[in-house]
């Protein structure tokens, strides 16, 4: 049997068939969807005959996973019933889920397929913003959690984020957050247009430059209070991770981030941080494919 999955984000829709291991059938919107319509259309184009369901990663909150309660990237979806005008349009099975939801289920599929096995691993996504699960055995133990948005820097000048809080992890370490850091460092005019200031970051960082080194210890002790905080709370193997920041982040200061984790563990915890193993998502684009294919199998039956 094959499952569609669909991808939806603020750029627009991604969509693939899977059938057992195997993915085929990509498309993609050229932009952003306008409506429910037109998100209709695409999202059931084409379907092969012998299609089970359809399984939505998106981002946003989800009830009971058929109807939007809030979709940031699609606000035009708050409120609707997506797996009943899903049903109503093409007559199958459809179930939405939280895009981080999904990348973390298509993560431990792909790394179980690549002989890496953990009991328990945290997902983690750091692009413009931070965000993480918990899984066990393959399932999500800490499902709609927004594990990125709670507060370590309670001084009066901690920056802002879009949660409403100031000082959380998100705004210390997340991509824009520390966008607005190279921004301020280098001064906006002297950034060139067509340059991202992530790329001066890993430049400056690479050259030895001070500031960039500043900025990118400071993100490192950021989040070795958030691995240190979550390892003491539910603990974990492995953290696999995606997102822009991420992969530029870690191969530059993971080893700083364990160190920085030692000040903030007690003694019988510090071995965990030694052990704690920072792993690339096997397949970043697609796993929240995967993972929506795999959701919708366990739910589903």
């Amino acid at each position: 049997m094959t499952i569609r999955v669909v991808d939806g984000g603020g750029n627009g829709l991604r969509r693939a068939d899977l059938e057992g291991r195997v993915l085929f059938n990509h498309a993609k919107t050229l932009g952003p969807v306008q409506s429910v319509e037109e998100l209709l259309d695409f999202v059931c184009a084409g379907l092969p005959d012998c299609t089970k369901g359809i399984s939505f990663a998106i981002a946003g909150l989800i009830k009971d996973h058929q109807t939007m309660i809030q979709s940031p990237n699609i606000p035009f979806l708050n409120g609707i019933n997506l797996a009943g005008v899903v049903k109503g349009r093409c007559g199958l099975q459809a179930r939405a889920f939280n895009d981080m939801d999904g990348a973390g289920a298509g993560m431990n599929v792909l790394c179980a397929r690549n002989l890496r096995f953990f009991e328990r691993f945290m997902a983690l996504t750091i692009s413009s913003g931070i965000g993480g699960r918990i899984l066990q055995d393959g399932k999500i133990i800490n499902q709609g959690a927004e594990m990125s948005h709670f507060v370590i820097d309670k001084t009066k000048n901690a920056p802002l984020c879009g949660c409403g809080l100031c000082g959380c992890v998100e705004s210390l370490a997340g991509g824009e957050a520390v966008k607005r850091l190279v921004w301020d460092k280098l001064g906006g005019p002297n950034i060139k247009i067509n340059q991202h200031p992530m790329a001066y970051l890993d430049q400056g960082f690479d050259a030895g430059a001070d500031w960039a080194k500043q900025i990118y210890l400071s993100v490192a002790d950021t989040l070795a209070r958030f691995f240190a905080t979550t390892l003491t709370t539910i603990g974990y193997q492995a953290v696999v991770y995606k997102g822009t920041f991420a992969q530029a982040l870690f191969p530059r200061v993971e080893d700083e981030i364990r160190r920085k984790m030692q000040d903030y563990l007690m003694l019988g915890m510090r071995p965990q941080a030694e052990s704690l193993q920072f792993v690339p998502s096997p397949d970043p684009i697609n796993d929240s494919l995967y993972g929506a294919a795999d959701l919708f199998s366990r739910l589903m039956g």
